[in-house]
Formats: C-alpha cells, structure tokens, sequence
C-alpha cells in the first residue's frame, strides 16, 4: 500500500522538483494542508468524572499505563514509539472527525522531530496501522528536524501550522521546552520503568481543557490495549469509550423525564381538570369562550356522534384545521371515539388534501367552515356546527383509547413532493404534555396563547399541556397572529402570561414592553436581540429535524453566543456520534443524532425510506428497533448536561 501511495505524495514531487533542505521540505509539505478546526476551551467544569489513575497537576497530567504496559515494555523503542503515535493519531483522528491527522513523533538520541501526516483506512487492522506507523517514522526520519528547527518551522506558518499534538518517549527538559515554544497543543511524554508507564501531557490551556486532556490520554490508553491485545480488530469497530462513559452520557446527558403517568391519555387529564375547575374558562376564541365543563360535554357529544358514522379505535379522521372555537372540541372529540385526528392545513393544495385523505385512509372529514379544496372527497363530510346538533347515534360506546393508541397522524410533503408522516400516540402526547406543563410551571392562572401561521397548522404538543394545567387557551384569528403590534394589544387587554409565537414574530414582540408575559417560545429568532432583553424568560425551541416536532430548548440570555445551547426534552434522547457511528465523549464534536417517537417519521415511498441516508440504529444498541435521525449538525455535549450546535455538515 506504501509503494502504490508513494507516486503521489507530495514529499516526492517537491524532491524531483530541486533539492531541499529539511526545514524548507516540512514547510512545503505543511502550507498545502487544511489547518484543522480547534477544540475551543469554554468549559471549566468537568462533563464527566475522572479516572482515579490520573494524576492531575498544574499545566500537566500525568497518568500510568494499565493493561498495554507489560506489552510496551517488551518493545523495541522504536515500536514503542510507533504503538504510541498511532493510538494517538487514532484518537485524534476521531476528536477531530478527519481522516488525515497531523502530530508529531519525537526520537530519541539525539531528539529529533518528524512530522508525520498519518491517513488510517477505516478498515485497516489495528496492527497493520502499527506497521505502517513503524515504516513512516523509519523513512521520514531521514528528514528529521532538530527541536530549534521546529521552533522556526512553526513562527514560519505561524497559526496555520496544521500540527496538533506531538509524542515522545523520556524527552528531556529542553526538548519538552523547545516542542511548547513552537506552540504545539499537546505535547506527550511517555516514560517507561520497572514501575509501569507514565505518561505526562503538556497542554495549552486556551486549547484544551485540563478534563479533555484527562480524558484524551484515557482513550489513548484504551485503543492503545485494543491494537495491542486484538491486532486484527478494524479500526472502525474500536470503540474508544469505556461501558461507564456510555452509561453516563445515557443517564446523566438525557432529559430529565416528567412524572409518569401510567395509563393516562389526553381524555383522561381534560376530565381531571374538568372537575377540579369546572367553571373555569378553557378555551377563548374572540368573544366566545368554552369552559372545562363545557369542553368536556362538547367532547363527548361529539364523540357520540363521530362514533354514529362507523368510527372506532384505530380509525383516522380528518381534520380542517382553522382557528376556531370548535378546533380542539373536534380535536378531543376524534379521540374520544378511540379514532385518531389527520390535520389538513391551509398549507395543503386541493391536490395535496386530497393524496392524504385517500392515502390515509381517513373514514371521516370534520369541517369548520366550507373549503373548496376538500368538496370532492370522497368520504363522508361532517361540519363542525351540525354535529353540535345532530342526535347521538344509538350505538355502542365508543372503547376508550390506550396510552399506545395512535393520536394523531401529521402528515408534510417535501421539496419533491413526496408525503411523509408522523404518528403520535397517547403516551407521546401526554408526554410532552407533562414536559411542557413543568417545564414552563403552567398552572389554571395562566393564559396563553397559541400564535401559529395557520398554514402550517396548530401545533399539536402545545395545546394539550395548557388543558392538562387548567389554564385558559386562546386560539386568535388568522390576521392578528401576524401583527406583532395587534398581539401586543391583545396580551395587554387579555393579562397573556405564556404565548408559542412564530420566529419572525419573536424579535418585535420582545422589542415592545409586555406586563403581563412571564414565559415566551418561539422557533428560534429571526434578527438580533434587542438593547435590553424583556422581563420574562424567552425560550427558543428546536426541531432539528425535517419531520418536525420539538428536540430541543433553549433559554436565551444576554451573553449571546456564536453556537447556541440547547437543553433536549424530556422522551427525546440525544447522542453524538463520531464518523464511525461511534459516540462521541464529552467536549468532542460528533455529528447529533436524535432518537424519540416524534421523529419516526415515515415515507411513502418506501423504496425511496429503504435508501435514505438519514436514519440509523440505536448507537446505544440498547433499543436496536427503534432509529435515530440524523440532523446533519455538528455539536459537542457540555458540563451541564446541554448541547452546543456548531454547524452543519456543509459547515454553515
């Protein structure tokens, strides 16, 4: 493989081309490579705790060898060299989600310096990266620069030395000084005696955080022992995380989940409240109003009806999803009779309408006012304002829905025209319901208002938290939910203490004084933050996902950041994975994934779901049924248990 990549390394054509010198032949070499992004140092708290081997000093770290030191000591030192530098190119190579790593190899007798650009095949062996590590350090140290040189080398390239880490064994006072003048990040110092194996690690505190140093030499140790005790193992299939740092980031890195409540559906939280608050207002649409007694009779009336036409458990329904004061009755009401609710969206085309009713299979279409897009159904059309008329059919009851009966059915069309869908179930409402209703300390005090485009549809995890607390909802019209003044107005006149506003609303709500609010969310911010943030708490949330739903929350402060941070919900797990499909460790970027039932979304081309690229298996293994959807963002775990975007993967 070294003959085959000779011809094109560039080391060889700068040769044929003149005669160089060492230090002009590494400075040519170094300024055609990428300088590789940094690991920013923010973090002063430890993300995960230490391994008690470690001993931690000022501006070092110094930690033994376990397993790998009898191994070691067997070595020549030139393989102990070789062993080292490979399970640290290995580790990097996986920090920094590149392929071609940068470090260099410090010998011996006298000390020299090499760098040494090391590419490791995915599917190598551990052990034929060993070897080829051991054949690189042998033909290029016949271009080995003395410590001063790489001094110089560096001030040369200056802050684009693409060099991250060098490695050396027993180096001596000078050397060591000499390698952090050049201002190499991590300089490692192996020592071997009698006693076991040492390794010291000098760092810049700007770069590296003394805990990813800490953790850094622990998965040097670790792939370290894979190469030496399973030389045939694929570099792929190392895993450099121990079972504890897994179990941590799955328990300690997760949402904490609201209380649960087993068996219970949205039916059952609405008739709770209804009898805890019966007079209380429930829902608010202009001048009328439903209470919790009324709301529930209405559900069940409209059950009774809904139950008429031949609906049951398990049916679907559609649903015209407009604001009005019937739209969460209807909504209720489908549930009731153990069937689940699709919503049509103003969004929709006539044509689009149409592909979900049909493809739904949906028995039944519920109207709140004439929609020329829906009068060629095929199905039975029932409105709003009749059904509130109608007898109840004489039938059987309808069977109460499970908490793992499906709720509601979201469907969305892509760039391409292709439908997807997304289904909930009690449990997942309920769920998020519960978040919500803690998280945001919602009580029957509150009166919040959902503002949503209405092309797009209501959201249908923010309602249910509302009624489940007793708070009053208001559903305001198409036109004022996109006058920032208008709502203004009306939060003032209505005493509104919590509002879901859309993101291009968000900046000119907060720029005007509110009295009343106590608690805003929005989907992210459209615009920079005004001169002084509001009194009450601004929240943004986060779909990260082209299905929708929330993943994630963020509290918007004044120390605006370049990369925000974001808090994962509680039923929605999150896992960082490096290139490999292996997770990440605290502090190092990986690619975010997400796992929870909102983001199972299906595609009706199953061909085409069988192909996508954007769903994998539980990284965990824990759940292997269950899929994780890729977000395409780059993002690292923090101290506190949040998430901190960095940028996508076509580095936006």
């Amino acid at each position: 493989m070294r003959e085959w990549g000779d011809p094109m390394s560039p080391g060889n054509i700068i040769e044929a081309d003149k005669p160089l010198n060492n230090l002009e032949y590494w400075r040519h070499r170094l300024q055609s490579t990428e300088t590789q992004d940094s690991l920013v140092n923010d973090l002063p708290v430890p993300a995960l705790s230490s391994d008690p081997g470690y001993e931690i000093t000022e501006g070092s770290i110094i930690k033994a060898y376990s397993l790998g030191g009898q191994r070691l000591l067997a070595m020549s030192a030139e393989h102990r060299l070789a062993a080292c530098c490979t399970a640290l190119g290995l580790v990097l190579q996986r920090y920094y989600g590149s392929h071609a790593v940068w470090l260099a190899a410090i010998t011996t007798q006298p000390d020299q310096v090499i760098p040494l650009e090391l590419q490791f095949g995915l599917n190598w062996p551990l052990g034929f990266a060993f070897e080829q590590m051991k054949d690189s350090i042998d033909q290029e140290g016949q271009r080995a620069i003395a410590p001063q040189e790489f001094v110089n080398l560096s001030a040369s390239l200056g802050k684009d030395l693409p060099i991250r880490a060098a490695l050396g064994l027993k180096l001596t006072k000078s050397t060591k000084e000499r390698v952090q003048e050049s201002g190499c990040e991590l300089l490692l110092n192996v020592k071997f005696a009698e006693g076991g194996i040492q390794v010291e690690a000098l760092f810049r505190s700007d770069r590296y955080h003394r805990v990813m140093v800490d953790r850094l030499i622990c998965h040097l140790d670790h792939m370290l022992e894979a190469g030496l005790q399973t030389p045939m193992t694929p570099i792929s299939a190392v895993e450099m995380l121990t079972s504890e740092e897994k179990r941590q980031l799955d328990t300690k890195f997760s949402a904490s989940s609201p209380p649960e409540l087993p068996g219970a559906t949205l039916l059952t939280l609405l008739n709770d409240q209804a009898e805890q608050t019966p007079g209380h207002s429930a829902v608010v649409h202009g001048t009328e109003k439903l209470t919790y007694t009324q709301l529930d009779h209405a559900v069940k009336r409209l059950a009774e009806v809904i139950t008429g036409y031949g609906i049951g458990r398990g049916d679907l329904v559609a649903l015209q999803v407009i604001p009005h004061l019937l739209l969460l009755p209807l909504m209720l009401g489908i549930l009731a009779a153990g069937a689940a609710y699709i919503p049509i969206p103003l969004s929709f085309t006539a044509k689009q309408a149409q592909h979900v009713i049909k493809n739904s299979r949906a028995k039944l279409l519920l109207l709140l006012k004439p929609d020329d897009r829906l009068e060629a159904t095929q199905i039975p059309t029932l409105h709003a304002a009749e059904a509130l008329q109608k007898p109840a059919a004489v039938c059987a009851p309808a069977k109460s829905p499970a908490a793992f009966d499906r709720a509601c059915v979201l469907y969305s069309f892509d760039t391409e025209g292709v439908a997807k869908r997304r289904v909930y179930d009690h449990r997942t409402l309920v769920q998020l319901a519960s978040w919500h209703r803690q998280h945001f300390e919602l009580s029957p005090d509150d009166r919040g208002v959902i503002v949503e485009q209405w092309e797009t549809g209501i959201p249908s995890w923010s309602y249910p938290a509302y009624l489940a607390s007793g708070a009053t909802l208001h559903i305001v019209s198409e036109e004022l939910a996109k006058d920032a003044e208008g709502l203004y107005h009306y939060f003032d006149e209505h005493a509104i203490t919590c509002t879901l506003i859309p993101p291009e609303l968000s900046i000119p709500i907060m720029k005007l004084e509110n009295r009343s609010l106590r608690a805003l969310l929005t989907w992210g911010l459209c615009g920079s933050l005004p001169g002084s943030l509001p009194p009450y708490r601004v929240y943004a949330g986060y779909s990260l996902a082209q299905s929708g739903g929330i993943a994630g929350i963020q509290l918007i402060s004044r120390e605006e950041e370049r990369f925000p941070r974001i808090k994962p919900i509680a039923g929605v797990q999150w896992a960082i994975l490096d290139s490999c499909g292996h997770l990440q460790p605290a502090f190092i970027p990986g690619e975010l994934m997400i796992l929870g039932k909102e983001f199972e979304w299906e595609d009706e081309d199953k061909e085409r779901e069988a192909d996508t690229d954007v769903f994998m298996n539980d990284p965990w293994n824990w759940r292997p049924q269950r899929k994780s959807y890729r977000t395409g963002r780059q993002a690292r775990w923090l101290p506190d248990g949040t998430v901190q975007l960095l940028r996508t993967r076509d580095r936006k």
